[in-house]
């Protein structure tokens, strides 16, 4: 029965972690908007600037062509931040739906494992019932669980590898890193 309960608490500690997980994404897809917004704001920046600019050629004001043409030049270095940090902001996003579908595929596994754990438990203790399973079959089930956990792992760290360079180029540009991500409940970290 003991290892029916760590089974039980391997399952409880995949939950807690799943639920961290739908966590970072939804903080993915926030930082999105705020993203998408400083890119708007940009933008606008930039073709205000732009509009004075011609503005100064058409009056042929060259004090003021030249104000806005010195202006354009960290303008344009806004809008190329923005522009990164939205390509961050999105890679992030994907790592994090990466990184929850490899805590669903740990949770699967964990719920694969408390039912083999039962079932031989059932069968340790001579019940009749467990004539009727075969182990074969919950064997399979932990191998199959344990086949997608080991694809969701590596479509996870692909994924962090592309979020990792994305945030490197954002905050190499000047833009501000994320957070580091929180840990909690089952002190896992990731």
């Amino acid at each position: 029965m003991a290892t029916v309960n760590q089974e039980r608490l391997s399952v409880s500690r995949s939950n807690d972690e799943l639920a961290r997980r739908k966590l970072e994404v939804q903080s993915a897809e926030n930082e999105i908007s705020v993203a998408d917004a400083q890119e708007r704001a940009a933008k606008a920046q930039l073709d205000a600037n732009r509009q004075a600019e011609k503005s100064a050629q058409f009056d042929r004001n060259d004090a003021e062509r030249s104000r806005v043409t010195e202006r354009r030049t960290s303008f344009q270095k806004a809008a190329d931040v923005a522009q990164a940090h939205q390509q961050a902001a999105r890679a992030r996003l994907t790592f994090a739906q990466r990184h929850q579908a490899e805590g669903q595929a740990q949770l699967d596994l964990a719920q694969a494992n408390l039912e083999k754990a039962k079932f031989m438990a059932l069968q340790k203790s001579g019940d009749p019932a467990s004539r009727q399973l075969a182990v074969g079959r919950f064997e399979d089930r932990v191998r199959e669980a344990q086949a997608r956990l080991d694809t969701a792992q590596q479509e996870s760290r692909t994924a962090e590898s592309a979020f990792s360079l994305a945030q490197n180029r954002w905050t190499g540009m000047g833009g501000r890193a994320a957070p580091e991500r929180a840990t909690g409940g089952s002190g896992n970290t990731k």
